[in-house]
C-alpha cells in the first residue's frame, strides 16, 4: 500500500498495519525563522519530506506517518518572539513516551525524523536509550538534511550558504515552494543590515550561541538567493534519500 496518515486512520485500522509497518515520527519545533519566515517552518517543511519520502518508498511498504511533535528544544531562540520551546530534558522525555506508545500498539520499526537542528543530538540519544530498554526495536533518528546531505549539497545553488542554515536561503526556498504566501519576501533580512525588534533593543543577556547574540537578525545568511525552484529541488532530492532509508528500515529484522 502507499503511506498512510496516521491520524486519518481508525484504532483497529492502526492495530492490524503497526506490525508490518515503519511508523515515521516527526520532530520539529515553533520558532522565530527571521522577520519573513513563519514559526512553522520546521513543521512544514519536516512534514512534506516525510509524507514525499513515504510516497516514494513505494507501495509495496506499509508507512504510517505520525503527527508532528511541533515543539522542539529551542531555548537558544529566546528571547525572539514566536518561539514555543521544551527543556531538552522534556523533549528527551515526550519523544520517549511517544516511542513507547508507538511500541505498545505494535509497531517496531521506527522512523524519527528530525525537522530542527536543536533537537539532533537529543532524539539520537533518546533513541539509544530506547532501544536498550526494548530490545525487539529498530529506531533510526536523523535530520532529513544530514540524511540526504550529500544529495543537497550536490543541488546548484546561488551563494554561499549553508545547508539547512536557519532561516537562511536553503529553508527559505522550501518554504517558497511549499507555500508561497507564508513568505514575506519584502523582509528579507541581508545578513547585518536589520536591527533588533523594538521589544530586544534593550535585551543585554545575550549568551554565547544564541541567535540574540550571535545573529542580530536571528537568519543565518542572505535568504535573497533562495527560489521555489530550488525548494522545489532541494524536497525531491530529499524524499528521494529519506525513501531508500525508510526502505533500509524495513527490511530491518
Amino acid at each position: 500500500m502507499a503511506h498512510v496518515a496516521f491520524e486519518r486512520m481508525t484504532r483497529d485500522e492502526i492495530g492490524a498495519l503497526a506490525p508490518s509497518a515503519v511508523a515515521i515520527l516527526p520532530t520539529a519545533a515553533i520558532e522565530q525563522h527571521g522577520p519573513h519566515n513563519p514559526v512553522g517552518l520546521d513543521t512544514m517543511c519536516c512534514m512534506a519530506v516525510a509524507r514525499a519520502a513515504a510516497e516514494a518508498a513505494g507501495p509495496d511498504l506499509n508507512v504510517v506517518v505520525c503527527p508532528p511533535l511541533h515543539f522542539g528544544s529551542s531555548l537558544h531562540h529566546l528571547p525572539w518572539p514566536g518561539v514555543l520551546t521544551l527543556t531538552s530534558h522534556t523533549f528527551g522525555v515526550v519523544v520517549y513516551e511517544l516511542l513507547d506508545s508507538l511500541r505498545m500498539m505494535g509497531f517496531r520499526r521506527v522512523f524519527v525524523l528530525n525537522g530542527h537542528g536543536g533537537n539532533e543530538f537529543l532524539i539520537q540519544q533518546t533513541a539509544r536509550d530506547f532501544v536498550l530498554d526494548f530490545r525487539e526495536m529498530h529506531v533510526v533518528a536523523g535530520s532529513y538534511w544530514d540524511v540526504a546531505r550529500e544529495a543537497l549539497e550536490a543541488v546548484p545553488r546561488d551563494g554561499g550558504f549553508s545547508i539547512p542554515g536557519h532561516a537562511g536561503s536553503f529553508e527559505t526556498s522550501l518554504m517558497l515552494h511549499l507555500d508561497p504566501e507564508l513568505v514575506r519576501t519584502e523582509h528579507i533580512p541581508v545578513t547585518g543590515d536589520t536591527p533588533l525588534p523594538a521589544g530586544l533593543a534593550n535585551v543585554t543577556e545575550a549568551r554565547d550561541g544564541d541567535f540574540l547574540g550571535d545573529r542580530p537578525t536571528g537568519v543565518s545568511d542572505d535568504a535573497s538567493h533562495g527560489t521555489a525552484e530550488l525548494g522545489r529541488q532541494y524536497l525531491n532530492a530529499a524524499a528521494t534519500v529519506v525513501a531508500a532509508q525508510i526502505r533500509e528500515i524495513a527490511a530491518a529484522t
